[in-house]
């Protein structure tokens, strides 16, 4: 019994022996037979598995280097067919075919794992070194490949030589890929299969979206669409577009009324702006001395202490300080818009003429000469809120003469009228008036005034009394060259207050010069407030000046307290009041506007009382005497007639109003 075991023991030990070593030459003799051979068995065997039906449980499905490298995370997208004719259309069409019966023959888990997928459009070098199975693999799927697709044969899995570009498949081709087809293995330990990498939703989704082909310059030629037979022409041309408004450019809330002038101030030129001349010194020096004065007194009546006598040195260290600045600073109140490099002062001069620009701003109300303001907290000048003399520019006479023509050639009716302001009143002040009277009074034609050199203060009544008087043959002068050099038809004058000394004293010059046959200059002469002497008015002047113009106007009120204080000055009644005072003479058409002038200094109800300025505007546009004007009523002085105002009042706002 032991023998029988001990000899079973060394024949099965034999048995094994000898079935490795032929195991192991067998596996030596398919080796030695190279590449082609076993391609042979390979493709025999694969075409005997499918005549038969007969597939592999497990599909063996290569694996791209770069997908399997690549974050199941990020999207993958297919890349444009480079070799789309390698394959002939009936190749591809008898693939997609048979694909079907290979799915069917395949279980759930292989066919999971057919995903289309398109392969790279590089293979990268592997970085691990290859077992001696894959590399007989990798030979044997090169040598399919190299074979092709032959007629009713299963298609081949093409394996591309490392570094060699892949083919793939066109993004339009959406049928599965040659990669996902699955091939019959082979024994002798090989694996069975490569498993492909899972795909994510992401990547699904990028692989049924193609991606179009970059955009080349001979993809742009020939997708560009046609253009007409005169593009050449056309393109060659420039296209004339409207230019686009300026972002950067301001909106201007305000207009820009054009005066002309004449004045013989000594002009100032090159005028510096101080740095420090916005700054409201004066208002700061009034502040900061009341500050001090209600100091004190709380000083007498409260309880002494330190504190209180040191606010009161400081409060009074602060006036003298800010009144030192205020007599050493020059004010400028101008805005940065206005050109200041030319301005007249209080000096007497030569006869000059130039043409000013004056804003008018949007919101401007009729009457009113809008300036700076402290309660309003307004101390500087701006031109969308108050009338401001923008810019002066001095002319020659021949070309102040022409541009006035042209000027009054642009009004239908050719007419101008002359301003002559009166005592305590600067030449930016005049052009200021003289602008806001052109607009309220919508005077079509060409707005001018005189300035004479008045001193602009309250206490150079004097001075300008003496200056007026100086100005006669300057005025004279001016005004007969604004009727004789120029196309206008109707020539209107309007003065004020002193300024009337000046107009009536040329006039009579003017009266005496030219004989009682020769036309008269002017059409409508207005004498509003005027301060002069009543009974030398009646006399001397009024005879004289009716002989000049068409029509003479007085306008004048008992409630003027700058003629009453002239009155005292001079001892006699003022032409320009009315009352007990009124001047009535037969050729002079007197105004009584007493009932409708209500400012409280009652001097300048010409330019400030939209009712009076209703009246001029009748007077200058409809040429309408006294008996035709609206809210006026006739009153008699004797045989002799003049007119007062209704108590009613009328205006020439939007709210009131225009008759």
């Amino acid at each position: 019994m032991k023998k029988t075991t001990s000899r079973l023991t060394w024949g099965s030990m034999v048995l094994c022996v000898a079935l490795g070593l032929a195991g192991c030459c067998g596996s030596q003799s398919d080796m030695a037979r190279g590449p082609e051979s076993q391609s042979t068995d390979s493709n025999q065997s694969t075409d005997q598995g499918i005549q038969n039906g007969v597939g592999t449980s497990k599909p063996i499905i290569q694996e791209s280097p770069t997908a399997a490298n690549q974050s199941p995370a990020e999207p993958f997208t297919p890349l444009p067919d480079r070799e789309m004719t390698a394959t002939a259309p009936a190749d591809r069409d008898a693939r997609v075919e048979r694909r079907p019966a290979l799915g069917r023959r395949t279980s759930k888990a292989a066919r999971s794992k057919t995903v289309d997928a398109a392969p790279p459009t590089e293979e990268k070098a592997s970085a691990k070194a290859m077992s001696p199975n894959e590399a007989a693999i990798r030979e044997i799927l090169e040598g399919v490949a190299s074979e092709g697709p032959s007629p009713g044969s299963a298609p081949k899995i093409s394996v591309q030589p490392e570094a060699t570009p892949m083919t793939t498949r066109s993004p339009l081709d959406m049928g599965p890929s040659s990669a996902a087809i699955p091939m019959e293995s082979r024994g002798g330990g090989m694996p069975t299969e490569i498993a492909a990498p899972a795909m994510t939703p992401q990547m699904m989704t990028a692989a049924r979206t193609p991606e179009p082909p970059p955009e080349t310059p001979e993809l742009r030629a020939m997708t560009a669409p046609a253009e007409p037979a005169d593009a050449a022409a056309t393109s060659s041309s420039p296209v004339p577009t409207a230019a686009a408004p300026d972002a950067t450019m301001p909106t201007q809330d305000y207009k820009l009324v054009q005066v002309f002038y004449g004045t013989d101030r000594a002009a100032v030129a090159g005028v510096a702006a101080h740095p420090l001349g916005k700054i409201p010194w004066g208002t700061l020096t009034a502040a900061a001395g009341g500050l001090t004065l209600l100091l004190i007194v709380v000083l007498l009546f409260a309880r002494r202490n330190t504190a209180l006598r040191l606010g009161v040195g400081l409060s009074l260290l602060a006036t003298l300080g800010l009144g030192a600045c205020m007599i050493q600073i020059p004010r400028n109140t101008k805005p940065g818009k206005a050109d200041t490099s030319l301005a007249y002062g209080n000096g007497r001069g030569e006869l000059e003429m130039g043409v000013c620009e004056v804003s008018i701003p949007k919101d401007h109300r009729v009457g009113e000469l809008e300036s700076p303001s402290i309660l309003r907290l307004e101390f500087n000048e701006d031109p969308e809120k108050h009338v401001v003399l923008m810019k002066v520019q001095r002319q020659e006479p021949d070309a102040f003469y022409g541009q006035l023509r042209e000027r009054i050639g642009q009004d239908d009716r050719r007419e101008a009228f002359v301003f002559i302001h009166g005592y305590n009143v600067t030449f930016e002040n005049a052009a200021r008036r003289t602008a806001q009277l052109a607009h309220d009074l919508e005077f079509a034609g060409a707005p001018i005034f005189y300035s004479w050199p008045s001193q602009g203060g309250l206490l150079q009544y004097t001075v300008d009394e003496e200056n007026i008087v100086y100005t006669v043959p300057h005025l004279k002068e001016f005004l007969v060259g604004v009727a004789e050099k120029t196309n206008a038809r109707r020539i209107h004058l309007i003065a004020h207050s002193m300024g009337n000394r000046g107009l009536t004293a040329a006039l009579r010059q003017l009266a005496d010069q030219r004989g009682p046959d020769q036309a008269k200059l002017f059409h409508e002469v207005l004498l509003t407030a005027p301060d002069i002497d009543a009974e030398i008015f009646r006399r001397d002047i009024a005879p004289a000046i009716v002989k000049t113009a068409q029509r003479v106007t007085l306008y004048a009120s008992s409630r003027d307290t700058a003629l009453a204080a002239s009155r005292q000055v001079h001892g006699y009644p003022r032409a320009g009041e009315s009352g007990e005072n009124l001047v009535v003479i037969p050729g002079i058409d007197t105004i009584d506007v007493s009932a409708v002038d209500t400012s409280l200094v009652g001097h300048s109800y010409y330019g400030d009382s939209d009712t009076v300025l209703v009246d001029m505007a009748q007077l200058l546009h409809d040429e309408k005497p006294p008996d035709l004007r609206d809210r006026l009523r006739q009153q008699m002085l004797g045989a002799l007639r003049y007119w007062v105002f209704l108590t009613e009042r009328i205006s020439m706002r939007p709210d009131g109003g225009s008759p």
